[in-house]
């Protein structure tokens, strides 16, 4: 320390002379290791204990729309009344409806498309390259995709019109301008891919050109069927089923002459039309024989007439050179101008009018879509290639049952059934459980049995795994249009439009209990303890009690549903609004909930309420949680056995599925 003091006393004299003549500073110093300076004290404050690094939180994983073939997002929370803001929509599973399919330019890709979208198919594995989603708040009724492979388009039901990039799957931002408000029936592209066409319900034909996307409106004489360019794309031809082929002049859109291809013996000109790709014939199908045209002078190229029934579809080679026809039997295929039979398929089994047959570019396979996808190849002998497409739908929807552990089993108006499993967003294949097709289906809650009713007024019974119906119950003139199983699976309601009721014992397959009511029958519904049975007519709901049939409680309104505790009925009114009947005191809410079709959540707290809009209620207040947009007014909501997911099933097989995560 006291050496210390003695450098600070020298380093101070230093200073002060500093001003006073020179001085070398470190000459005089011995050299030593500089300590560090010295600051005085002020108050002391203690430091902090310093904190832990922090670990930036992850990015929240951007939510994404589930489609078909990928699961729900995970985990989800059980729908409440507290929760119910934060309901929103997870998934839309399956493609839809099965409407159209056409091959690429160059035979390598199948393009199939539905209500709900188009996908593109490796030709050769029938494995899916590339699906084109349709916009949420549309349903698809036609499609076309341009023979260079370069666009793909669709009309929709509300008649907008969409153009994708066929190649990266790019929606163009806006619908083609002059289309909507009418359904668009057909589409086509020239044979050049430069000029799209669609002609919609309520007359109009739009075309454009693709190029500067203007386009101009013409007008038929009725909703046209088929549209079709001839090769240079200079004349555009539209054909309905009561007349002659229209055809106009383009751009100018000036009215030629009508195509005339000849009468049914029916009176119209044809059951339908077909197109080559490049434009040079038409064909007409006129159920016993098929005229082929040729498009630049119409005259006739040959005349098709050895078959063995009326003619369900035809199609023409790229440059009409081949015709194929289908039969109820058969798939057949003729050299044009000789008639000469090339080949022959057997034709799947329910070949109808509505199927369509489309030959490859190369004119050596053949492509026909009904209820399935099948491609034959000419010169083989191999079965038919099938398509199962296991998300697109057969024939149209009539009813879906929530499963335990996130099942849901769809059914079709043709009797074929798929079963989702909603977690993973995949579909088995369809497996045809009844025979239809049939009015009315039910399945019991414990999966023992199902019931269909038939044209004939019968019910029948199936038990679990069974094609071969347990029962065939007689006792309606009409089709039973309301089926209802109670809770234990021993009793099977049914009733009908002239008022007939009927209770059956399904031990012994007969009726226990017959009521005439004299008024339609058009719901039923079991309550949770299967000892009384709501029978909804036009208006009004009968209780009745199953012993004898004697009527408990009438109350207006209909479409009941009983609460899980079977002590709450949800009835629709005729004002579109709901009431919730306490069955124990008979008092009443009614909400003001614009629809007719409701369900109870598992636990009863909520009632969904399917209309304009999809609503959500509190059961015990009486008050609306939350309301979303609805894409399916007309179809009934369901929740999941769980309770997580509130459903919805189109008519088309696509289901919506909204839950909290």
């Amino acid at each position: 320390m006291r050496a210390r003091a003695v450098i600070l006393t020298l380093l101070l004299a230093a200073l002060l002379l500093s001003g006073c003549g020179s001085l070398d500073l470190p000459a005089l110093l011995p050299s030593f290791t500089p300590q560090p300076s010295w600051t005085p004290l002020a108050t002391w404050t203690p430091w902090p204990t310093p904190l832990p690094s922090a670990t930036p939180s992850p990015s929240p994983t951007p939510f994404e729309l589930a489609r078909a073939g990928t699961p729900l997002p995970q985990p989800l929370s059980p729908l409440t009344a507290e929760n119910a803001a934060e309901l929103r929509l997870l998934a839309v599973y399956g493609r839809g409806l099965l409407l159209h399919a056409q091959w690429s330019g160059d035979g390598r890709s199948l393009w199939v498309g539905g209500t709900r979208g188009l996908a593109r198919l490796d030709a050769a594995s029938l494995t899916e390259t590339l699906f084109l989603p349709a916009p949420p708040s549309a349903v698809l009724r036609a499609w076309a995709v341009s023979a260079d492979g370069r666009w793909a388009a669709a009309g929709a039901q509300d008649g907008r019109v969409f153009l994708w990039d066929a190649q990266t799957g790019a929606l163009t931002e806006e619908p083609l301008p002059g289309a909507g408000g009418s359904p668009v029936l057909t589409m086509a592209f020239s044979p050049d891919s430069n000029r799209l066409a669609a002609a919609a319900w309520d007359r109009r034909v739009n075309w454009w050109a693709l190029d500067t996307r203007a386009g101009r409106s013409l007008r038929s004489r009725a909703p046209l069927r088929a549209l079709g360019f001839t090769p240079d794309g200079a004349q555009l031809l539209g054909w309905a089923a009561a007349g002659q082929p229209e055809v106009w002049e383009l751009p100018a859109g000036r009215r030629l002459d009508d195509f005339y291809i000849g009468l049914t013996t029916g009176g119209g000109s044809a059951r339908g039309l077909a197109f080559s790709a490049d434009g040079s014939t038409l064909a007409a199908n006129q159920s016993s024989r098929l005229r082929v045209f040729r498009s630049d002078d119409r005259t006739t190229r040959a005349t098709l007439s050895a078959f063995r029934g009326p003619l369900l579809a035809a199609a023409l080679s790229a440059d009409g050179s081949r015709a194929a026809t289908l039969e109820e039997t058969a798939v057949r295929v003729w050299e044009t101008d000789s008639r000469a039979l090339v080949q022959e398929f057997p034709a799947p089994p329910g070949a109808q009018v509505g199927w369509r047959l489309a030959f490859a570019p190369d004119g050596g396979r053949l492509l026909l879509v009904g209820d399935g996808l099948w491609v034959f190849t000419l010169g083989s002998q191999e079965p038919a290639l099938r398509w199962e497409g296991t998300a697109w739908a057969r024939a149209q929807r009539l009813w879906t049952a929530p499963l335990p552990a996130q099942g849901l089993r769809v059914a079709q108006l043709d009797g074929w059934e798929s079963l989702w499993r909603l977690g993973q967003g995949q579909a088995d294949a369809p497996a045809q459980l009844v025979v239809g097709p049939y009015g009315a289906l039910a399945l019991s809650s414990n999966g023992d049995w199902r019931a269909v009713s038939r044209a004939d007024g019968k019910v029948m019974v199936y038990a679990a795994g069974e094609i071969t119906p347990t029962w065939s119950l007689s006792g309606h003139l009409q089709t039973p249009l309301a089926l209802a199983f109670s809770a234990d699976g021993n009793w099977l309601a049914s009733g009908s439009r002239e008022g007939a009721l009927r209770l059956w014992d399904l031990q012994t397959g007969k009726a226990a209990l017959k009521l005439e009511l004299k008024e339609d029958v058009q719901y039923l519904a079991f309550n949770p303890a299967g000892d009384a049975l709501a029978v909804g007519l036009r208006e009004s709901t009968r209780l009745l009690e199953l012993t004898a049939g004697d009527v408990l409680a009438t109350y207006p309104g209909t479409a009941p549903v009983f609460a899980p505790d079977g002590q709450q009925l949800a009835l629709a009114l005729p004002d579109s609004s709901l009431r919730l009947v306490s069955l124990r005191g008979g008092q009443t809410v009614t909400l003001d909930a614009a629809g007719r079709a409701a369900a109870f959540s598992p636990d009863g707290a909520l009632l969904a309420v399917s209309g304009a809009a999809l609503s959500l209620w509190d059961t015990h207040s009486g008050e609306q949680v939350t309301a979303i947009e609805n894409p399916a007014p007309f179809a009934p909501p369901q929740f999941s056995a769980d309770g997580e997911l509130l459903l919805i099933s189109d008519w088309d097989g696509v289901v919506y599925l909204w839950g909290v995560w």
